[in-house]
């Protein structure tokens, strides 16, 4: 008996749950409604939809000789993309100096070729240059140092004032007196770059201008290898070469 009559008052309070439901629900749009219509007097409100992209930037280039799209990559993991000399190049020893790569690469452009290429990893060439695409402006700054004065400092821009127009440029100075006497190098290189596409992309403009300024002293090497362990010539700077021993202020130290 005591079961049946709690059963009953179960149902009984279940629909009077019920038919409050909606006085409660109404209740609860009222209070939303007046907290909205504070401002210009909206009677609903809205949700606005989440832009993933806007929280993030988006970065894309392509060559002025094809029209793959490349996504640009701001990774450290590799320290080849940031140092001027790659790991499969052989060079003399300070930054900036000649070098050439010990992986075999034939030259397929077609014509006279000089063969001056000692210097070609220091230098901002038309075929490298990227025109990119990107919704908000983005900065990349890069400064090294090493021992003996040694320098590299890099600078890379772009943005995108209208969808349609992007603008930019990359600099990037090389700079290394050496441990030898007359072994300095001095390296500047700027580019500026700016891609513009129609409306409705039926012509497009493309700007390069850059520019390489490449100086470096040869010494021609140490005179003698046993100078390299002689405790009188510590510094490097008072071993004998066979070029330019005359700017050698620091001959005899005392």
């Amino acid at each position: 008996m005591k079961q049946t009559i709690a059963l009953v008052a179960l149902i009984f309070f279940f629909q009077f749950t019920y038919a409050q439901e909606p006085q409660l629900l109404n209740k609860i749009g009222d209070r939303v409604k007046s907290f909205g219509g504070s401002r210009g007097g909206a009677d609903t409100i809205g949700f606005v939809h989440r832009d993933d992209r806007k929280d993030s930037i988006s970065i894309t280039y392509k060559y002025l000789d094809s029209i793959r799209i490349n996504y640009f990559d701001s990774s450290i993991n590799d320290f080849d993309k940031y140092f001027s000399i790659p790991s499969t190049y052989q060079s003399l020893g300070n930054n900036g100096a000649a070098a050439y790569s010990l992986i075999y690469s034939p030259n397929a452009k077609p014509g006279w070729d000089a063969g001056f290429h000692a210097f070609d990893i220091y230098r901002y060439t038309l075929e490298e240059s990227k025109f990119f695409k990107t919704n908000r402006p983005f900065t990349q700054l890069s400064y090294q140092l090493a021992s003996g004065k040694e320098q590299m400092i890099k600078a890379f821009h772009t943005q995108s004032p209208k969808p349609n127009w992007n603008f930019g440029f990359d600099y990037r100075l090389v700079s290394a007196p050496g441990f030898f006497e007359n072994q300095n190098t001095n390296h500047k290189s700027y580019r500026l770059f700016s891609n513009y596409q129609g409306k409705r992309k039926r012509y497009g403009a493309f700007l390069i201008l850059l520019g390489n300024t490449i100086k470096n002293s040869v010494n021609g090497g140490i005179t003698n290898d046993s100078s390299l362990s002689d405790p009188n010539l510590k510094k490097r700077f008072s071993i004998d070469v066979n070029l330019g021993n005359d700017n050698n202020t620091d001959q005899y130290p005392i």
